[in-house]
Formats: C-alpha cells, sequence, structure tokens
C-alpha cells in the first residue's frame, strides 16, 4: 500500500485504504449482527448526552463470525499501522513514545443521529486520558451529511468510502459527528493508547 497522507491541522487524511468490496463485507457483517439483537444503541452508554447522540455500537472482536476470520483484524490493524507509522515520521516527536490500539469499534449512524456535541478523546480522568490520537474509518459515502467537524480549526472532513482519518486525542481537536440527513453511516474507529 503506498500512502499519499496529508496533514493539514495535525489531522492525517489517508484516502483509498480500503477497497468498497473490503468496506461493503464490514457493513454486512455489522447488519447481520443487528439482525441479531447483538448491536446496542450508543445512548445506553451516555445517558446525560442522549439527546446529541444516537448510533448503534459493536466492538469488532465481539462479532464472532468475525473473529474467526484473522486475515480481516489483521488487515486492518496492518494498515491502520502503516498509516500512523507515516503520521508518526510527520509528526517526529510522537516516535519518542510507544503506543497501542486494541479495540476497534462499528459504528452505523441512522437519519438524525450522530454525536453531536463537541467532544475530545481524552477529556476524562480514566482510560480515556490515556488515549494519544485518535483513528476512524469511512466504510461509505452514500448518505448526506455526517460530516466529521473540528471547532478550532473551522473544518468539516467529508466522508470518503475507504478513507481514515487519524488527530490527536486532546482538546486542540474537540470535534463532533454532524447529523446525518439522508441514509445510513458506517465508521470503524479507535484509538492510539501510550503504551506504559
Amino acid at each position: 500500500m503506498v500512502l499519499h497522507g496529508d496533514y493539514e491541522d495535525f489531522i492525517g487524511s489517508y484516502s483509498g485504504v480500503f477497497d468498497t468490496e473490503w468496506c461493503q463485507r464490514i457493513m454486512r457483517e455489522f447488519d447481520y449482527y443487528q439482525d441479531l439483537g447483538a448491536i446496542y444503541p450508543s445512548q445506553n452508554d451516555y445517558p446525560q448526552t442522549c439527546a446529541q447522540r444516537f448510533d448503534y455500537v459493536i466492538d469488532m472482536s465481539q462479532m464472532t463470525k468475525m473473529r474467526i476470520e484473522t486475515e480481516i483484524m489483521a488487515e486492518l490493524n496492518g494498515r491502520i499501522g502503516q498509516c500512523f507509522e507515516e503520521y508518526q515520521s510527520v509528526f517526529g516527536t510522537m516516535k519518542e513514545r510507544t503506543y497501542y490500539s486494541m479495540s476497534q469499534k462499528v459504528q452505523k449512524t441512522p437519519k438524525g443521529g450522530g454525536y453531536h456535541i463537541w467532544h475530545c478523546e481524552n477529556s476524562v480522568a480514566n482510560s480515556d486520558g490515556n488515549r494519544a490520537a485518535v483513528w476512524m474509518l469511512y466504510l461509505n459515502d452514500d448518505y448526506q451529511g455526517g460530516e466529521t467537524e473540528f471547532l478550532y480549526y473551522k473544518k468539516r472532513v467529508q466522508p470518503e468510502r475507504g478513507k481514515l482519518l487519524i488527530w490527536p486525542a486532546g482538546y486542540t481537536h474537540a470535534h463532533r459527528g454532524n447529523m446525518v440527513l439522508e441514509g445510513m453511516k458506517y465508521v470503524v474507529t479507535g484509538w492510539f493508547h501510550y503504551a506504559g
């Protein structure tokens, strides 16, 4: 895989990291588990913000059918790892630390849904505070709205199937998911944590 990242405002943007077939497979697997009743609405995790957030979530490790197919996870982790290595090369001081990414959450956001409040990814004093960077992979782009908006940079990133974003987890990159106006939005997201 040849990377061609863009790094404006410390937001790494990598187009075409995954092809349409790979993305559609993850979406089909998600729908399979949703039909089984194994997917939960995220507002159950965030009752204090339920008016501001609505989507469906499952950790990829819980998708038993996919766990058997280890090449899917290996491919995901490998490509995200390659992009993160390039990100670290661009922002060289990041190489002074070691990082790990251990969870991959698949999210499906229906019309009217999203996480609309401004937030950053390490704003609480628990394991979230150990997050160095965030990554998000768009699985589809056949919907309206649903941009990822960054508050302090006055920037909205348009969803693009197979595009991966990496950005700092701290307050400098407060962001939100804009409302999906039509269709369904699918992403996979996770974090790079400081090791040790």
